[in-house]
C-alpha cells in the first residue's frame, strides 16, 4: 500500500507500506521517471515529479527465492495555478483586472489574494478566487501605474494543507 494514496503535485512524497510477510528482498518499480529501487528497504520513500495516475510496483522475494508482486494504483492532482504579471485596466475589453488562474487542486472556498504597495501598505485584498484586481485603492480611486506586490494562499483539496505564493504585478494604463 501507499500512504497518502491520493496527494497533489505540491506534496508527492508517499511511503511505500510492505504488507507481505517474511520478505527479506524488495523491488520497487515507482511508474514514473524513477526507473526503480531495491534491496532489503521494505518500506520506501519516494518524490513523485509528474501529476497523473502512476501504477507502482512491488515485488518481494522471501529467504528462498520465492516471489510475490503486488501493483497500487496512485493519483497525484495537478495543481496548477497561472498569475499574469501585467494587466491593464485602461477602459477597453482586455485585461481589466488581474486575477490568478487555478486549473485544478484547490478549494475555492479557502482563499486569500492580497496586494500590496511599494511601503507594503495592503491596497486590495479578496477571498473570492473569480474576483480580480481592478487597480482601485478601495474599490473607487485609481491608484498610479507601476509594479504591486501580491500575495495568494489557497488550500489544496489533496492534503488540506495551504500553499502560498507571492509575487509582483506591474499596472499599465
Amino acid at each position: 500500500s501507499v500512504t497518502p494514496d491520493y496527494t497533489d503535485i505540491c506534496h508527492s512524497e508517499v511511503q511505500f507500506i510492505d504488507e507481505s510477510a517474511g520478505g527479506n528482498h524488495y523491488f520497487y518499480w515507482y511508474d514514473d521517471s524513477t526507473i526503480f529501487s531495491m534491496g532489503a528497504e521494505a518500506n520506501p520513500i519516494h518524490q513523485y515529479l509528474f501529476d497523473g495516475t502512476h501504477y507502482p510496483m512491488q515485488i518481494v522475494t522471501n529467504e528462498w527465492g520465492c516471489k510475490d508482486t503486488a501493483y497500487n494504483e496512485l493519483y497525484i492532482e495537478p495543481f496548477t495555478l497561472y498569475i499574469p504579471n501585467t494587466f491593464t485596466p485602461d477602459g477597453d475589453e482586455f485585461n481589466q483586472s488581474f486575477q490568478p488562474f487555478f486549473s485544478s487542486g484547490y478549494d475555492p472556498y479557502d482563499f486569500t489574494m492580497t496586494i500590496y504597495n511599494r511601503w507594503g501598505e495592503v491596497v486590495f485584498v479578496s477571498h473570492d478566487v473569480n474576483a480580480g484586481w481592478d487597480g482601485t485603492y478601495g474599490g473607487s480611486r485609481e491608484i498610479q501605474d507601476g509594479m504591486y506586490n501580491w500575495t495568494i494562499e489557497v488550500k489544496t483539496i489533496a492534503n488540506d494543507e495551504r500553499v502560498s505564493v507571492q509575487g509582483h504585478v506591474t499596472i499599465i494604463r
